[in-house]
């Protein structure tokens, strides 16, 4: 079985040295940040050595995906974790606590998973999971082609690489809320100019007021069962096509 190790620092505590440290690039959230995954899952392996390869898994509300890898071993070894949602990684970002597997031959736990790993060579692994945001989470999973005795500062520098990698995944969810966020407001106001043609056009057409305009505009929407905003798209359609200088009052119907 493997053995567990707590991760208890926050993303961004600690983490000087770390090789794939976001900090030096600028590149947090690009569209390419698959290609950039790759890239720090190529550094993980390299730092850890020739028999090392590294792969990442993302979990975002209980759906699993591998989203880069140093090798296409590593690779494998991943996708059958996120296939089966069963695996070191899955549980890591379960219990946020490392699962460290000095000798795969004689893990009991996770046995496809574990079939992979052997017939690709590999000997040990390791699966330190790094959280992103509520519900979304990280896992990098570390291959050995050598039986690997993890101590405290080779499981701190692969800790240091998971809250790297959290960081690049952080931004990347930042910016994607913020560009969901700015399309929400200009959704609004593009809703709210509508209605407010809507309300002038209703004003024109009877000469009452913003209020009393608005009003016709709600009756509208009760009678049609639509939306504000349909509603105002309609009654602009409708006055749109009208001949000019036509004043036909819309509340009486």
């Amino acid at each position: 079985m493997g053995s567990r190790w707590k991760c208890a620092d926050p993303i961004g505590a600690g983490d000087t040295g770390a090789r794939a440290d976001l900090r030096r690039t600028g590149r947090y959230g690009m569209p390419e940040i698959s290609s950039y995954l790759d890239e720090l899952a190529r550094e993980v392996a390299q730092s850890f050595g020739e028999s090392a390869g590294s792969s990442i898994t993302f979990q975002h509300h209980g759906a699993v995906l591998r989203v880069a890898s140093s090798d296409e071993a590593s690779a494998r070894c991943d996708q059958v974790e996120s296939r089966l949602h069963s695996g070191p990684c899955l549980q890591a970002m379960e219990t946020q606590e490392a699962v460290v597997v000095p000798r795969l031959a004689d893990l009991t736990e996770w046995p496809e998973w574990r079939e992979q790993a052997v017939h690709e060579g590999y000997v040990s692994a390791v699966a330190v999971p790094a959280p992103v945001a509520p519900d979304v989470a990280v896992a990098l999973n570390v291959y050995f082609m050598r039986a690997e005795g993890w101590d405290d500062g080779m499981l701190a520098v692969a800790q240091q690489h998971a809250r790297a990698i959290a960081r690049a995944v952080q931004g990347r969810l930042v910016l994607l809320t913020a560009a969901h966020a700015a399309n929400e407001v200009r959704a609004a106001v593009g809703r709210r100019v509508t209605v407010e043609h809507a309300v002038g056009a209703i004003m024109h057409c009877n000469a009452c007021t913003p209020d009393e305009a608005l009003e016709v505009l709600r009756r509208t929407c009760a009678d049609v069962d639509v939306s504000l905003e349909t509603a105002a798209r309609i009654v602009v359609g409708v006055l749109s096509g009208a001949p000019t200088g036509s004043r036909t009052r819309l509340d009486e119907r």
